[in-house]
């Protein structure tokens, strides 16, 4: 009989191996096949996946050795890649992000006395405001993002790839809102920064938006607590200010952000671009670091050649292109409805007569530019209340 006593003295037997070499080659070349579709995120979520799935079996005493953690198998990872356009199922597991943009403080009373005193209100609620993050609740969502192809016809292209995008990512199972960093080209007056705003606002998300033109030496991005001029970065005022851990940070002209000894916007933006890098990302007003991943940022610009490439590179580039004259009518009806929008009133209670939509047509080729556009369909309402007004 065997000494059951004596049992765990027994040196360890060790397992076959199940994989054979074929094996695993096989298993190297569908990894690197998979890991040359998927982001750096998605990998990150099929590891994680994988040590929940299976973990390691405990023995009764004595220390585990190296034939005692069983493989997981990789039929469970890795399944046959599917073919064309496929739709891909989403995960079993949804790993969720602890809500939290100061990371290693509950309070604000490590900060020295003076900049404690001196904190804004907004910011000394953040830190015990519960953060949300915006969420796609469905594809009829995405239908939304490609109805504004009817606001903007010039734009088409770009709606449709970042309508795209976000389902790729919902396919994955990703419903939290998180678009690549994301610059849109054109030239003056093409409507970028109206087609940011309208994508934020269809995707339910809160936003912020300042102009990069003249910032000298990245003060968006926040200045010490302890300096006279003291003030914190972009990111935490928009989180603070709306409520959410994802907000979207809309900065119009890069190309225009100068440079001077003290550093420079494009140079401090590198780090936030990085969800890696972001995860972590000091904070020099809170003096802290803190989770700015989850921060979508649009970039607007009018010549690329003037933006740096190392910040050209952590983006997606979409070039925006200049209206035809047949979009104008188009353009007209959703310059119309937002005005009407600003006032209060219904649509058909602002219209513009049809002799001035004619002019519209006609000059659009001298400018075409949305701004000036605007400017004329501002005017021809006005005109057309006055006149309305006055019967």
């Amino acid at each position: 009989m065997p000494d059951h006593k004596n049992r765990r003295h027994m040196p360890d037997q060790a397992h076959p191996s199940t994989a054979t070499p074929a094996d695993e080659a096989t298993i190297i070349s569908k990894f690197e096949a998979l890991k040359a579709r998927l982001s750096a995120d998605d990998i990150e979520t099929i590891r994680q996946y994988a040590k929940v799935k299976r973990k390691p079996p405990k023995r009764r005493g004595g220390r585990k050795t190296a034939a005692d953690l069983e493989r997981i198998p990789l039929d469970e990872l890795f399944a046959d890649e599917p073919d064309g356009d496929t739709p891909l199922a989403p995960p079993l597991v949804r790993f969720e992000p602890e809500p939290r943009y100061v990371l290693d403080h509950d309070n604000p009373h490590y900060l020295p006395k003076t900049a404690r005193d001196n904190l804004p209100e907004e910011l000394r609620r953040m830190f015990s405001l519960r953060l949300r993050l915006a969420r796609l609740d469905g594809p009829d969502r995405l239908d939304r993002i490609l109805a504004l192809r009817a606001r903007h016809p010039h734009a088409a292209q770009v709606i449709e790839a970042i309508a795209e995008a976000l389902r790729h990512q919902w396919q994955f199972g990703r419903d939290i809102i998180r678009l690549r960093p994301t610059i849109l080209v054109g030239n003056p007056g093409t409507g970028k920064t109206r087609l940011a705003r309208d994508l934020a606002r269809r995707l339910g998300l809160p936003q912020l938006h300042a102009s990069a033109a003249g910032d000298r030496d990245g003060h968006l991005l926040g200045t010490s607590a302890s300096w006279s001029t003291a003030m914190p970065s972009i990111m935490t005022v928009a989180v603070a200010r709306t409520g959410f851990l994802n907000p979207c940070i809309l900065l119009d002209e890069i190309d225009k952000a100068e440079r001077n000894q003290n550093g420079d916007l494009a140079s401090g933006l590198l780090p936030l671009l990085e969800p890696g890098e972001a995860r972590r990302y000091r904070e020099k007003f809170l003096a802290a670091e803190v989770d700015a991943s989850w921060i979508n940022w649009i970039l607007t610009a009018n010549d690329i050649d003037r933006v740096p490439r190392p910040l050209i590179s952590r983006c997606d580039v979409y070039r925006v292109p200049d209206p035809e004259p047949g979009h104008v009518p188009a353009l007209v009806r959703s310059i119309r409805n937002d005005l009407a929008a600003e006032f209060g009133l219904r649509p058909e209670f602002l219209p513009i007569p049809q002799e001035d939509i004619d002019f519209m047509i006609e000059s659009f080729p001298r400018h075409r530019s949305v701004r000036i556009l605007a400017r004329l369909v501002r005017e021809a309402a006005s005109r057309a209340q006055d006149a309305l007004a006055c019967t």
